[in-house]
């Protein structure tokens, strides 16, 4: 600190699982000061509350980047108060899409105590994962709302949607909301570095290695892919969620 002209120590970004928050980390993780940190949850997964002792690993005399998937409990707002988190920066997606990118992700690498897909048809684990998205994804960012409409100027909701269609754009806007300001060229090498460029499979084996801020775990990326993943059924389901 006192090298680079930076308002925050602390830049905070909550992300919604399978939300495009790895791209929002592979932006923000370039810019120049700036550290990722790693910010332990006081409760196993996937539990992601914190308490004080999260934050044994964030310096105080450093510019640091804390990325979670944390949970939208005023506790939680309470211990990012008193650790010094200003501002809090929100990723989130049209929901059918992340019903979508779940179900292809966990179909591609399987996790202990989750759903198979490979052993159900396609429209089975597509209904699954819209069930899963309706119960967890849409309760995580509807809560967030209502934290943030208690405070609005410390937080910043950011979508997928937004990002894709002008990701220059949308990352100097999160710049400007944590104070941060760098040259044009600067910024849209940042974009270029941060691009998804291989397929999901080798995306998720090149994340291993490939430094923070390079790496990608996307599939597509696209936008409305629910539109030709759905059948009438999911769209149905969705509705009876309230998920959109």
């Amino acid at each position: 600190m006192g090298y680079y002209p930076y308002p925050f120590p602390i830049m905070f970004h909550a992300g919604l699982s399978m939300g495009g928050s790895s791209w929002m980390k592979n932006l923000l993780g370039q810019i120049p000061g700036y550290y990722d940190r790693p910010l332990p949850p006081a409760l196993s997964l996937p539990v992601l509350d914190y308490d004080d002792a999260s934050f044994v690993n964030v310096p105080d005399r450093c510019y640091s980047y804390l990325k979670t998937h944390m949970n939208p409990k005023q506790e939680n707002l309470d211990v990012l108060y008193r650790n010094g988190v200003k501002k809090i920066l929100i990723t989130h997606r049209d929901l059918r899409d992340v019903a979508v990118a779940r179900y292809y992700r966990l179909l591609a690498q399987p996790k202990p105590g989750y759903a198979s897909y490979a052993h159900m048809s396609k429209a089975e684990g597509l209904a699954h994962s819209i069930s899963f998205v309706g119960s967890h994804h849409k309760v995580w960012i509807d809560d967030w709302f209502k934290l943030a409409g208690k405070n609005t100027s410390r937080f910043k909701f950011i979508t997928f949607e937004e990002l894709k269609a002008d990701t220059v754009g949308t990352l100097k806007s999160v710049l400007m909301f944590f104070g941060i300001s760098l040259p044009d060229r600067k910024i849209r090498r940042i974009v270029s570095n941060a691009q998804g460029r291989g397929t999901l499979h080798k995306n998720l084996i090149a994340a291993k290695v490939l430094p923070f801020g390079v790496s990608s775990t996307f599939r597509s990326g696209e936008v409305g892919s629910w539109k030709h993943e759905f059948d009438q059924y999911h769209i149905e389901q969705c509705k009876d969620w309230g998920i959109q």
